[in-house]
């Protein structure tokens, strides 16, 4: 987003490939290079729908956007849906995209796909900390009309966002079996540092949450015809009662 312009719409830059050999291309042509240098998790200001601490609405926006981490990128197979077939790629895992993994490793890509990368958009919003998207129905006729369907869906990740994680194993789980979601944001943390590649963190689809019950927030649904309502003294009574 250009935030000298008042428009809130950003353009997302995209890229087209087919296999392996394609994202090489790709990738010299955006200069995505191997790297062991671990990008910095100060990005802790993005708008958030909720106060993570509350977990109530939260209508406090910040003036504060983070740089974004350079070259990093969401790779989709074309003929994929769901959640299958899309992974975010930066300098520290491109090695596995263009071959030259670890163990000499076939690249996931398929020499016969068409592929899209797509720069990762930034800055985004969160739900409760966590990356969501809002899954808007339209309808747009010959006659260039648009009808939005009232009714919207949010969908949330599984995972608190981040983008390194601090103190975990290669799954993003914890090595000394605690909550080290506080750590992941914090600059000053001690502990080593690995970027986070996690699907539950960046992928906010249905299809690649619902596997953990405990976590999975579901389709929160909305109606963009109900404006929302301020709190009433009634409703404060009854929080205090409960």
């Amino acid at each position: 987003r250009d935030r000298d312009n008042d428009d809130p719409l950003t353009i997302c830059e995209s890229h087209c490939f087919r296999g392996p050999t394609g994202f090489r291309a790709f990738a010299r042509h955006v200069g995505l290079k191997p790297t062991s240098t671990v990008p910095s998790d100060s990005a802790t200001h993005f708008p958030d729908l909720l106060d993570p601490a509350t977990m109530e609405y939260n209508d406090k926006s910040t003036d504060t956007v983070e740089t974004p981490p350079p070259n990093l990128w969401v790779v989709k197979d074309a003929g994929s849906n769901g959640a299958g077939g899309i992974w975010v790629v930066g300098p520290e895992n491109v090695a596995e995209f263009s071959g030259h993994g670890e163990g000499g490793q076939p690249p996931p890509l398929l020499d016969q796909h068409k592929y899209v990368a797509q720069r990762y958009v930034w800055p985004m919003v969160l739900y409760g900390g966590r990356k969501c998207h809002v899954r808007v129905y339209v309808l747009i006729t010959s006659d260039g009309r648009a009808f939005v369907h009232r009714n919207c869906f949010l969908h949330v990740a599984n995972e608190p966002f981040a983008v390194v994680n601090t103190n975990n194993d290669d799954d993003g789980n914890s090595n000394d079996g605690n909550d080290n979601s506080h750590e992941m944001n914090d600059p000053n943390s001690q502990n080593e540092q690995q970027p986070t590649y996690q699907d539950s963190v960046h992928i906010t689809n249905c299809c690649a949450n619902s596997h953990d019950a405990t976590k999975f927030a579901g389709e929160i649904c909305a109606d963009l015809l109900l404006p929302r309502q301020p709190p009433t003294e009634s409703d404060s009574n009854d929080s205090d009662s409960s």
